[in-house]
């Protein structure tokens, strides 16, 4: 029996955290995913107030751990493979950080698509230090990403070129609201490791101007870039351009700007984009 291949996750994830502002009990139970991507799982889950004001947990780590129910531990500590990783994001405020320090627990049943356990990690940011402690998590349900579109997307991504062999157009739904996600990836290589890179555009709807600045965290599109070795890291400046109103049969435009981890050296994207969406759902 195969697993159940879904586009969002039943269950939910808990954490409470803090940070500079206080302490936060972060529960979600609608915006949950569980992704399988280039050699990796990622669980991601938002706690979310409206469209543009939520937090985000995002656990990564490697797609060959026991199947079986049995306990697989990974350290959440910096290290060259950077198979496991934690993260934390909010917004408004675009701050995407990675754990410096930390323990996840994953049990995976892959007859029934389930997966559950905890974790705890430390992140820096700035020059103060954010906790998400007693993480618990009870999943089912696990999405390929499988980017199905066609086009282009290509540029530079930190002075390096940026050539995306997969892309996509999607439509999400939150509660009322909808957006568009766009994305570039780059492609992956054999070893198992997250070591492809990837650009997102986040496009609210409705849509109503060709020209968006990206340091305006109310703004109707957002963006943010993955770099493989850093992890991900959110636009605080710089403009996207489309061509035409987006729809989710086509976008295309340009995008340039600034973008920026915690208190880190920014980031330069500049980059074209035309891409066609072949509907999987």
């Amino acid at each position: 029996m195969k697993p159940k291949k879904r586009y969002s996750a039943s269950g939910y994830l808990r954490a409470t955290i803090e940070d500079r502002t206080g302490t936060h009990e972060f529960t979600a139970s609608e915006e949950l995913e569980i992704t399988e991507i280039a050699g990796q799982f990622k669980i991601t889950a938002f706690m979310r107030d409206d469209i543009q004001t939520f937090r985000v947990i995002d656990l990564f780590f490697p797609k060959t751990l026991s199947n079986d129910g049995t306990k697989n531990e990974f350290s959440l500590n910096p290290s060259d493979d950077h198979k496991a990783q934690g993260r934390y994001s909010y917004f408004p405020g675009n701050v995407s950080l990675g754990s410096f320090e930390g323990l996840l627990t994953v049990h995976y049943d892959w007859k029934t698509a389930h997966m559950w356990g905890s974790f705890d990690y430390k992140l820096h940011d700035g020059d103060s230090d954010v906790e998400v402690n007693a993480g618990t998590f009870d999943l089912t349900g696990i999405t390929v990403a499988n980017l199905k579109g066609t086009g282009t997307f290509a540029g530079t991504l930190d002075s390096k070129p940026f050539v995306a062999e997969e892309v996509s157009i999607q439509r999400k739904q939150i509660v009322d609201d909808s957006y568009l996600e766009v994305v570039g990836r780059t492609a992956p290589s054999d070893s198992g490791l997250p070591d492809y890179a990837m650009i997102f555009l986040r496009i609210n709807e409705p849509v109503t101007k060709l020209e968006h600045g990206l340091e305006d965290p109310n703004g109707e599109v957002h963006a943010e870039c993955y770099m493989p070795l850093f992890g991900f890291f959110p636009a605080k400046s710089g403009k996207v351009i489309f061509e035409s109103l987006p729809e989710l049969n086509h976008v295309k435009g340009t995008i340039k700007g600034a973008f920026q981890q915690g208190q880190e050296q920014p980031r330069e994207v500049d980059c074209t984009f035309d891409i066609t969406n072949l509907p999987t759902q």
